[in-house]
């Protein structure tokens, strides 16, 4: 069967004490994270034999910046809010199918400006 395949997104920027949802929410729903901005999940056009799921390799930034990401491919990024100077963020994963078969890696960017 033919391996899986992503689609790239990004980057993303935000402003320091942002937050991005990405295939997570709404903006301010109810019960959910506060959104400053919405952005599809990271399987948002994956193709695979049978099912997929995100599968995170690396991330470039402390794990408490984040919620982690999903199976589904859905995550929550927090930005600190005394960011002096842009930084990037990376988070790289690889899309797993129903047999086990794995992409090439992906990588979601995230841009903080002050």
């Amino acid at each position: 069967h033919p391996q899986p395949t992503a689609l790239n997104f990004g980057p993303y920027t935000i402003r320091a004490g942002d937050t991005i949802c990405v295939g997570t929410s709404t903006p301010r729903s109810p019960g959910g994270p506060n959104c400053d901005f919405v952005k599809p999940d990271v399987l948002t056009g994956a193709t695979a034999d049978g099912g997929v799921v995100a599968d995170v390799t690396t991330i470039s930034f402390a794990s408490g910046e984040w919620s982690g990401m999903r199976p589904d491919g859905s995550f929550v990024y927090k930005a600190g809010s005394g960011t002096a100077v842009t930084l990037t963020k990376t988070v790289t994963f690889v899309v797993v199918d129903s047999f086990g078969g794995r992409s090439k890696p992906h990588t979601v960017k995230i841009v903080i400006k002050p």
